[in-house]
This record gives C-alpha cells, sequence and structure tokens, in this order.
C-alpha cells in the first residue's frame, strides 16, 4: 500500500497568520520547518504549550498535507535544524516518513 499523505503542523508567529491564509505557506531554498502530526494528544499538544509559554510571541500551528513531492524532507525535535539551517534530508518518501513518526 502507498502512502498519499501525512498530515504536519507549519508553526508560526501569530503576526504571519495573515500572509500565510493570503498567501500560503511556502518554503525556503533549504525547506520547511515541521512537525508530523501523530495520533497522541499529548505530544502534539506539547508543542502549542512549547512555544506559546517559553516565547515572548505566541505562535499559531498551521495544519497540511504533506505528498510525496514534498519529500525529500529533514524532521527533528525542538533542539533540531530549523529553515535557517543547512542540512541532509535523510526521509526521501512517505513511506519512510511514516516508519519514523
Amino acid at each position: 500500500m502507498q502512502i498519499k499523505k501525512i498530515l504536519a503542523f507549519h508553526w508560526s508567529p501569530v503576526n504571519n497568520t495573515k500572509r500565510i491564509k493570503k498567501n500560503g505557506i511556502r518554503k525556503n531554498k533549504n525547506g520547511l520547518y515541521c512537525f508530523p502530526l501523530t495520533e497522541s494528544h499529548y505530544v502534539d499538544k506539547f508543542w502549542v504549550d512549547l512555544l506559546n509559554n517559553s516565547n515572548k510571541k505566541e505562535y499559531n500551528g498551521f495544519i497540511f498535507k504533506l505528498t510525496e513531492s514534498d519529500m525529500p524532507a529533514y524532521f527533528g525535535n525542538w533542539l533540531g535544524a530549523t529553515n535557517k539551517d543547512k542540512f541532509e534530508k535523510e526521509i526521501c518518501d512517505l513511506k519512510t516518513l511514516k516508519k519514523r513518526v
């Protein structure tokens, strides 16, 4: 069975919401930093709490579908790379990503 899509969060400061709703989420030359949506409410809510409680800014999470055309990708934890960093994108398909999540 081929996996056709996986849902992911892209976290962005609240002041970017209007622009993202108008123009969509755009990746830069290094890609887009996002987090796969898990089946765990506690894991997914962790990011909301962490970002909104540890920063001076408030964040909104935008949920979108990852497709094969979005690959290759890199997914890390909050200590990992951001889209400002250059890094090797080791996940080349949705099947590999599904195994990692």
